[in-house]
């Protein structure tokens, strides 16, 4: 659950659950969502008295956890495109940002030597997995071992977790 704070009091407030979970538990978002914020004892209070300007609606945010080829002959995939967002989180600006900062040396090298190949361009690739495969393939087992209690419980009676009411 997100609540990104926009200019005029307004605020894009999302929710965040795995596709897979969602076809495999049937989950109906827009009912979680609603629930967390009618419901939830800090949320609630929040959004009491909040107006909806525009209406729900999802998108699907992609995760890194299997992306491969983001570079090859005359393309750099960065941002969204290149499935930059952070794995356990879904956060992706910063990521975005840093990819476009870590393509910088590729595209000019590309340019000076007016090749625009896979074998110029895929330094991109090679800096991006330097950079950031193994945190995100941690990020992805944490992930899937999130709903595990006997790996969590131990951290989460570190963090002031309010429940909400189970779906």
């Amino acid at each position: 659950f997100w609540i990104f704070h926009l200019p005029n009091g307004e605020a894009n407030v999302g929710l965040g659950i795995l596709s897979s979970d969602v076809s495999a538990q049937k989950i109906k978002l827009r009912s979680v969502f609603d629930d967390y914020i009618n419901n939830h004892p800090e949320v609630k209070e929040r959004f009491k008295n909040a107006e909806a300007i525009s209406k729900v609606e999802g998108w699907g945010i992609p995760l890194n956890s299997d992306a491969n080829e983001y570079a090859g002959d005359q393309y750099l995939l960065i941002g969204d495109s290149g499935k930059f967002a952070e794995p356990f989180t879904g956060k992706g600006i910063g990521i975005a940002m840093y990819t476009a900062f870590l393509s910088i040396p590729t595209i000019k090298k590309a340019i000076a030597k007016n090749d625009f190949t896979a074998k110029t361009i895929k330094e991109f690739e090679e800096s991006m997995e330097l950079k950031y495969r193994s945190e995100w393939n941690r990020l992805v087992l944490a992930q899937n071992n999130f709903n595990k209690r006997w790996i969590f419980s131990p951290f989460v009676s570190l963090i002031d977790l309010k429940p909400v009411k189970k779906m």
